[in-house]
């Protein structure tokens, strides 16, 4: 059975024509979200698509701009710099993706914490804990 925008659909599902989908089917470890490439109306190839991507790709970006240095005015506008090429990944690669609050704070604050040692603790401590839901949330 396969959901897609027409409706539900009933495909065919050989082993031989997809050992590795078959197997997947039988042991339960299937990707929650698939692309069928069909033939007729069997499934030729299939191509998992992790729908969990933006929090991996998310967690380990704010791993990278946490160990950026953020002590002069050029680290800054470098930190600014990095912080433009993530937030346009995720438009572009993620547009449904909705980060947390935590995380407009963070990218929003850099000046801030650039003056303020102790807000810059706070929020590092934050997004450790953001980046822990977003690792969690990767492996449902």
């Amino acid at each position: 059975m396969s959901c897609q925008a027409e409706g539900v659909t009933e495909f065919i599902l050989q082993k031989r024509d997809v050992p590795d989908l078959f197997r997947a089917v039988r042991k339960g470890t299937l990707e929650p979200v698939y692309r069928w490439t069909l033939a007729d109306d069997k499934i030729a190839a299939a191509k998992g698509i992790s729908i969990y991507s933006a929090e991996i790709y998310l967690a380990s970006q704010l791993e990278r701009l946490m160990a950026l240095p953020l002590a002069t005015q050029s680290d800054l506008k470098n930190w600014e710099s990095e912080r433009g090429e993530v937030e346009q990944t995720i438009r572009e690669k993620f547009p449904r993706f909705e980060p947390s609050d935590d995380y407009w704070h963070f990218i929003c604050d850099a000046d801030i914490r650039l003056r303020d040692g102790e807000y810059r603790d706070r929020q590092h401590k934050l997004i450790a804990e953001y980046i822990t839901i977003l690792r969690e949330r990767s492996r449902w």
